[in-house]
């Protein structure tokens, strides 16, 4: 199953929130990230669906962890409406209700519907019974921010609320990245003893797959690799071999959480295609721990990997969200969420495809109005001030003489971008203007 569709009411910050994940088809985009400034509920959109994908027991755990679920100041109950669509094309409406009880916190009821959220009937109706909703078709995991680079964790089933529990509990530790890959092995001779296949052979076979996940993943080059041996998860180079425990942040973060993914799959129902995997991946923060080169191609990679897996990530990255326009737009949509007061709200944006990190910074994306240091920009800015006046006095004058030298001995001649270049040629032009109505004998 895909999400295809969120809307929230009077869930925590949220008065009111709508946004679909699918294409104006109703096709689910395999890919959304989440742009905004802080406190604009970035994360808190994200926990509102890992709390919506849940049973109504499971979401009622999770809202124990968040203490409450209800706007401040809300009147009515809140709800978190979730849409489907399964394999056969066939929406539902998971609607998860919280109600506030006096002195005993919020209680927690869901309904199901086999209908889109716009065809859901009014409040009376109570829906499906839950028992013929496809729960065992339902795959999702999360990663919170604050997801561990170390795994120490281990399970014997799948449940959907300890595959999003870091998203709630970032002390939650991720499963044992070593134990993982071991398992996954034990699994692929196991299935294939059954099938009357070569136990060893299909061991091999997906030992290379993880492999080549990680190492695409982890931009490796080619004489670097990742390999299981009697000691552990090693990473192996040109003079090298560093086990990953004693590796750097990013190569443990992200080696645990993506052995994570793929364990929690493989206890869902046993699958070992990464390629062929579905279901929905939640991850908050997703250049966490990552290098600026790392950050440009994550999206990407993943995307290469895991086809068939429906992602929705937030960041404050500009390049990952620039390499997220590395996807065709159906397949990747940018939102992001702002603060108009008490009122959060939610805009898509146009693909950043081809734009450089400042501008990317400077767009819509992110609203930054410089990229220069704010010394920079205010002189400029005062320049272009004096400039546009009709006159100027004596001591202006000598203000705008003082802020001509200060820019044009702080911007590179060549510089690095183009608005700088651009910059540069502006203030000479206003410069020359404004010789030309001084005095002839006025020393320059």
């Amino acid at each position: 199953m895909y999400l295809t569709r969120v809307r929230l009411k009077d869930f925590r910050l949220f008065e009111y929130l709508d946004i679909p994940f699918a294409s104006d088809e109703g096709v689910p985009r395999p890919w959304t990230l989440l742009l905004g400034d802080n406190a604009t509920g970035k994360t808190t959109l994200l926990l509102s669906i890992a709390i919506g994908l849940c049973d109504e027991s499971s979401a009622a755990g999770l809202v124990r962890e968040l203490k409450s679920l209800l706007r401040r100041g809300a009147r009515e109950n809140g709800a978190i409406q979730i849409e489907l669509l399964d394999a056969q094309s066939q929406p539902w409406t998971i609607q998860t209700e919280f109600h506030k009880i006096d002195r005993m916190g919020e209680r927690v009821r869901q309904k199901i519907f086999d209908c889109p959220i716009d065809q859901v009937p009014g409040d009376n109706s109570e829906g499906i019974d839950p028992d013929d909703f496809s729960w065992k078709k339902l795959f999702v995991v999360g990663y919170g921010a604050g997801r561990t680079t170390e795994g120490r964790e281990e399970y014997g089933e799948y449940r959907a609320i300890d595959a999003v529990y870091t998203l709630f509990r970032y002390d939650q530790p991720l499963q044992s990245p070593e134990l993982v890959w071991r398992r996954l092995l034990d699994t692929a001779r196991r299935k294939a003893k059954r099938t009357g296949k070569d136990p060893e052979q299909a061991a091999t076979k997906l030992n290379e797959r993880v492999k080549a996940i990680l190492h695409d993943v982890l931009l490796l080059s080619k004489k670097e690799e990742i390999d299981l041996d009697p000691t552990g998860i090693r990473f192996i180079g040109p003079g090298y071999s560093v086990p990953l425990s004693a590796h750097a942040d990013g190569y443990k973060a992200t080696t645990t959480w993506v052995l994570d993914m793929l364990a929690w799959r493989m206890l869902f129902d046993r699958m070992l295609s990464p390629k062929q995997m579905k279901g929905i991946v939640l991850v908050d923060e997703i250049e966490q721990h990552l290098h600026p080169r790392w950050q440009r191609y994550i999206v990407t990679r993943l995307k290469q990997q895991f086809p068939r897996l429906q992602f929705i990530a937030t960041t404050h990255s500009p390049l990952c969200s620039g390499g997220a326009g590395d996807l065709p737009e159906k397949e990747c949509t940018l939102i992001a969420l702002s603060r108009d007061g008490k009122k959060i709200e939610r805009d898509f944006l146009p693909s950043l495809r081809g734009l450089r990190a400042d501008q990317i910074l400077t767009s819509d994306a992110f609203r930054l109005a410089e990229t220069r240091s704010p010394e920079i920009g205010e002189k400029v800015e005062r320049f272009r001030e004096l400039f546009g006046k009709r006159k100027l006095s004596e001591p202006e004058t000598q203000e705008m003489d003082q802020l001509r030298r200060f820019i044009f001995k702080t911007i590179p001649e060549a510089g690095q971008f183009e608005e700088e270049r651009r910059l540069r040629d502006e203030l000479r032009h206003l410069i020359e203007q404004i010789e030309e109505r001084l005095p002839k004998d006025r020393p320059k």
